[in-house]
């Protein structure tokens, strides 16, 4: 963990040691997304979490820190300075819309040697689609779905080499990204089962000028998961500001005869607010 942010660490928030140990074992194993997703269900169930939890979508290369002049073309301190920053707002966040036992971060996956963005992808996109691909590798669900997958990458007509290649500017490879997602989304469907999405999508740091987060935005999309914003708020002057008319005729007599409908926080907070928009404001298009 960041010496930075001691307060996030894997007993509080107990999806980042699953995610160190896979950064761990993966490179030893050689496993696959596909694989490296049963050992994180595997792990999960047996720590007792949460099927569903939420997922925090933020820039880790592309945005963020990597908007400093002082850190321009330095991959390693822009990924260590998103990974610190993101940590930091979990902190934050928790208790407010955010519970740290139910938080996946990917910026808790560390380099995968022989890994390729693809390979990224696919596992976090099974993360927050929740596939139900049993526990096994080899299994007949998971031997199902990779051959679902192949076709859908076919009739996606998804170029791999084109996705993966840093060279390209990212509004160049876009729509390899969507397809990608599509692809998976695809496949999903084909193989059915009891799939578990994550609750909500949360979009932490510079999500519009991450082609990873919008991928996870659009598949979310596809998949009916809510995506929400932080926003810092004030408190309101009283509990009627935030009410309707129809409510507020409602919850008055209870006002007045001292009942309690909400309280007015104490002071300014960081707060989960569902965003709607069909696209989000950035360089790359979801269409």
């Amino acid at each position: 963990m960041s010496e930075a942010s001691p307060a996030y660490s894997r007993d509080r928030f107990p999806f980042a040691g699953i995610f160190e140990d896979l950064t761990d074992q993966i490179p030893v194993t050689g496993v696959g997304p596909l694989e490296a997703y049963l050992l994180y269900q595997k792990e999960r169930r047996r720590l007792g979490l949460t099927p569903c939890p939420d997922y925090a979508s933020t820039s880790i290369t592309s945005g963020g820190h990597a908007r400093r002049d002082d850190l321009r073309g330095n991959i390693g301190e822009i990924i260590q300075a998103n990974t610190r920053t993101a940590r930091q707002m979990a902190v934050a966040m928790d208790g407010w819309g955010v519970e740290r036992t139910a938080l996946v971060l990917p910026v808790d996956l560390g380099y995968i040697p022989g890994w390729k963005q693809s390979d990224y992808m696919d596992l976090w996109l099974h993360v927050i689609g929740g596939s139900d691909l049993g526990l096994k590798p080899g299994n007949q669900r998971a031997t199902q779905y990779e051959r679902a997958f192949a076709n859908a990458l076919d009739r996606s007509e998804v170029d791999l080499d084109r996705m993966n290649n840093s060279g390209l500017d990212a509004v160049a490879r876009a729509g390899e990204y969507f397809r990608f997602a599509g692809a998976v989304a695809l496949a999903m469907d084909e193989v059915g089962g009891n799939s578990t999405p994550v609750r909500k999508i949360l979009s932490l740091i510079d999500p519009g000028l991450s082609l990873g987060c919008q991928t996870e935005r659009v598949f979310a999309r596809a998949q009916d998961i809510p995506v929400y914003l932080p926003q810092a708020m004030r408190p309101a002057g009283s509990v009627m500001e935030v009410m309707s008319a129809n409510l507020r005729r409602d919850v008055d007599p209870i006002i007045r005869f001292g009942g309690v409908v909400c309280e007015i926080a104490e002071g300014p907070a960081i707060v989960c607010v569902r965003d709607d928009l069909p696209a989000m404001s950035g360089a790359y298009s979801e269409q």
